[in-house]
């Protein structure tokens, strides 16, 4: 993962980071409501010569995104972890 290094991901401000994404977000939003009736069906060989759909594609993106909220809970659940001390959130249920 140095791609986060290399692009200066570790660096940027969350806030900018977050309008810039929104941003991008709404671009890409307005592009995909422009489209009148997409062939979910269209596809490419890939470079690893497998089909890809522009399905594959949209339900990539869709899982992308849940990856990322999955990530925000984790790091979200060990910040949680880590100020509760010296009490304990087991009552809560097992992670």
């Amino acid at each position: 993962q140095g791609w986060v290094t290399l692009r200066s991901y570790n660096t940027r401000e969350p806030g900018e980071s977050l309008a810039n994404f929104l941003i991008e977000r709404e671009r890409s939003l307005s592009w995909l409501r422009g489209l009148e009736k997409p062939d979910w069906n269209s596809s490419v060989t890939a470079p690893n010569g497998r089909e890809f759909h522009a399905g594959d594609m949209a339900a990539s993106w869709a899982a992308h995104d849940l990856l990322h909220l999955r990530q925000f809970v984790e790091l979200h659940w060990a910040w949680n972890l880590r100020e509760i001390v010296p009490y304990d959130c087991g009552y809560a249920g097992g992670w």
